[in-house]
């Protein structure tokens, strides 16, 4: 029974390291042993599954001496793995606090979708010189999301960016994909894009560029992000141009 990617007896190892034992676990029990990332409704549906999965004949293995040998080995990485995440959780806690001391970090947490790591890996792969983008558009061009358009004559091509830092890209991309969740703002936003047959990546990362505009205009004028009384101006992608809210 070794432990493999998307096992459907991985919640049951955490309490019980062979079938036998396995088999005779509650739902309850199954239901208490899910990742705590799982979704209420689906512990239930989850646990019974899994139940069924044991209590069938193709859980049974040769000898004994197998189960054994496979149980301890299951016990080692339950055992390594958890001590990573215990590990982890200790990483992130200190990144947290050091995030949280930086002058800049009240304006990162005030966006939405930034919380303590990713608002760290956006300030740590954009850096804290406030003289280092000039304007929106610059510190745009620096993620790689906004296009490059090339014109020549009556001929017009608009290319993807290839210079730009793939760390801050993704992290920003991120950033887009929580921000759906916590802004009804950037949900209309997304929402149509998709009505204009977008597909989803860029549609997220459209909003990744105006989040980011977003954001440079936060740090110039020193002020948080609330989106309840956000101003067309605190909304405004560019220097330049008519305002553009995220809805």
């Amino acid at each position: 029974m070794a432990a493999h990617a998307g096992d459907p007896f991985a919640a049951a190892r955490r309490v019980a390291h062979a079938p036998r034992a396995g088999r005779g676990l509650s739902l309850s029990g199954l239901a208490a042993a899910r990742p705590a990332r799982c979704r209420q409704r689906a512990l239930a549906a989850g646990a019974s599954a899994i139940q069924c999965l044991l209590g069938g004949t193709r859980v049974e293995l040769e000898s004994a001496q197998r189960v054994s040998a496979d149980s301890d080995e299951v016990r080692d990485l339950v055992r390594t793995l958890l001590q990573v995440r215990s590990e982890i959780a200790q990483l992130e806690q200190q990144l947290a606090g050091d995030f949280r001391e930086h002058p800049d970090a009240e304006i990162y947490l005030s966006l939405p979708g930034l919380a303590n790591v990713l608002g760290a890996r956006v300030l740590g792969e954009s850096g804290d010189d406030p003289t280092r983008y000039p304007n929106a558009r610059s510190r745009k061009n620096y993620v790689g999301n906004s296009p490059v358009t090339k014109a020549s004559g009556r001929s017009r091509q608009v290319q993807r960016r290839i210079a730009r830092n793939r760390l801050l890209a993704d992290a920003s991309f991120r950033w887009a994909a929580c921000a759906l969740n916590a802004s009804p703002g950037a949900r209309r936003y997304y929402e149509q894009l998709k009505a204009r047959d977008k597909s989803h990546t860029v549609a997220v990362r459209a909003l990744a560029t105006k989040l980011i505009g977003i954001l440079h205009f936060c740090l110039r004028e020193r002020r948080l992000y609330d989106e309840a009384n956000a101003s067309p101006d605190q909304l405004h992608e560019d220097a330049a141009g008519p305002p553009r809210p995220l809805g």
